[in-house]
């Protein structure tokens, strides 16, 4: 991650930076397998997406002044087109190659067929090329589709600057994907970290700046998800890349195009955030996101099945999907009602819904100057259990009064109606999007005992992963030993235990691994 210190002296002048290098690492190896590009490429071979026709402006702190550009002659950027939108200089930055390379690059992201690429000189992208920080003008229009900033900075009116990227992502309807510092520390850097609009990026292992924002209304947490990688300055791209192969898929379909709106696009990467890595991981009524790790480690292979799971709109007459979004308006003092089932002899081993919505960004100057002010509504959303499509008893909630993000996440909820409810004091556009995961509760119908082997056969949901525990001793409640994790084809899971005759006693049980 670049870190970049700027001042302004004045209301309209402009903004000037200073460079601070931070060593960065590299991703971890195994990062495709880890955030399920590896699973979902297998599973759609050649329907995978690829970022075609995504574009991207590529924002850089310059290594030394005027160098800002990545190489452009690498062998993986070959027939891509660079715009050098800040015009400084053509000097190559190693940082930004190796962020376009996790960005754009043919073999090393995940989106290898973004093409088209803006690149800015961050003090550019701060003044003239686009957010027009000091002067009494609206930022430039955005006309790409996401905006990468491996970079972080301090201002000295970084209010201002915050608002100004709030506004354009809300006016130009444009993905931005910011990373947090390298380093674990409580002291978020005072620029892009704080924005509502954007995507705030971490790493899973947890080395990078977390905590409260402490500026346009403090308290609220950051990142919003990390992914397994060296450096922030390499996840964020990573997320980027991720957003750009959504984006593909709702333009491809007219059935899925309000997924194209920034609101849905977080809330699909966020509700497919995964936990397990994370055994601490937690989220409370006032606090949406955990404190470090946000909503989670990015899954692409989640946030794809649940954008394609397509939008449904609230209803108090039917019942969603398992998998889902929505992308709606609701007016102040209203509720919005989504509506499920878990079938019987099933359990729902995991229910991740996250809602989203923008911070307005209002002219607060009543003369010809531009002035960005803020406004942000107050959503809630809650769980509760149901029957017959009426909201009965409160089983969960997440009602932030500072965020602008509202996350549910429950484990084993069992077979019976449930509802979630959006709530919000103010009229406003939201998304909403749900990824769960219902299976059949696992039954043992046969056991055989032959040569000194017993063997058990259940009836099981296929290609769902069950852990086979064992125990001695079933009066203590953590005497439960996992000894191995099967997939069944079929719903038949067989397993054999050549330890069985090694005990007085054994006891088993399955679990599907969520």
């Amino acid at each position: 991650m670049r870190m970049v210190l700027k001042m302004q002296r004045s209301r309209w002048q402009a903004v000037t930076v200073v460079l601070l290098l931070v060593v960065a690492g590299p991703a971890s190896a195994g990062w495709r397998d880890d955030i399920g590009h590896t699973r979902l490429s297998a599973e759609l071979g050649g329907g995978l997406p690829t970022g075609t026709n995504i574009t991207v402006s590529h924002i850089e702190a310059p290594e030394v002044p005027g160098n800002y550009m990545p190489n452009t002659n690498h062998v993986e950027f070959v027939g891509k087109v660079f715009t050098n939108v800040s015009g400084l200089s053509n000097g190559v930055s190693t940082h930004a190659t190796t962020v376009g390379l996790y960005l754009y690059g043919t073999n090393t992201s995940i989106a290898p067929d973004i093409n088209t690429i803006d690149n800015h000189d961050v003090n550019g992208w701060l003044n003239l090329d686009f957010l027009r920080a000091g002067t009494p003008a609206e930022p430039v229009v955005e006309t790409r589709r996401i905006q990468n900033h491996s970079w972080v900075g301090g201002s000295s009116n970084p209010t201002g600057v915050v608002r100004r990227l709030d506004f354009a992502i809300d006016r130009d309807g444009f993905v931005a994907v910011v990373g947090a510092n390298n380093g674990a520390s409580t002291n978020l850097p005072d620029l892009l970290v704080h924005s509502y609009n954007a995507i705030v990026v971490g790493r899973s292992d947890g080395a990078h700046s977390a905590g409260e924002t402490t500026f346009d209304e403090p308290g609220r947490r950051k990142p919003d998800i990390v992914v397994p990688a060296g450096a922030t300055s390499w996840a964020t791209p990573v997320v980027a890349s991720a957003a750009a192969l959504l984006l593909e898929v709702s333009d491809t379909n007219a059935a899925l195009t309000n997924a194209g709106m920034p609101q849905c696009v977080k809330a699909l990467l966020l509700a497919g955030a995964t936990k397990e890595e994370f055994p601490a991981w937690d989220r409370t009524p006032a606090r949406p996101l955990d404190e470090v790790y946000g909503a989670g480690e990015l899954s692409i292979y989640h946030s794809y099945h649940t954008l394609i799971g397509g939008e449904q709109e609230a209803s108090t007459t039917s019942k969603i999907a398992r998998l889902g979004w929505d992308y709606a308006s609701i007016a102040a003092g209203s509720n919005r009602w989504y509506f499920f089932e878990v079938p019987e002899s099933n359990v729902m081993t995991r229910l991740s819904a996250v809602l989203t919505w923008h911070r307005a960004v209002p002219d607060e100057d009543p003369g010809p100057s531009w002035l960005p002010g803020s406004f942000v509504a107050n959503l809630a959303l809650r769980l509760y259990s149901s029957t017959n499509l009426v909201a009965g008893p409160l089983l969960d909630s997440s009602t932030s009064t500072v965020d602008n993000v509202e996350h549910i996440y429950q484990r084993h909820l069992v077979a019976g109606q449930y509802a979630l409810e959006v709530s919000s004091d103010s009229t406003t556009n939201y998304a909403i999007a749900w990824f769960s995961r219902t299976v059949l509760i696992p039954e043992i119908e046969k056991t055989l005992f032959t040569n000194n082997l017993f063997r058990f056969e259940a009836r099981v949901s296929p290609d769902v992963s069950h852990v086979v525990e064992v125990s001695t001793n079933l009066l203590f409640a953590g005497g439960w030993t996992s000894v191995s994790t099967n997939t069944s084809t079929t719903n038949v899971l067989a397993y054999e235990d050549a330890a069985t005759t090694n005990f007085v006693r054994r006891f088993y049980r399955l679990v599907p691994d969520p």
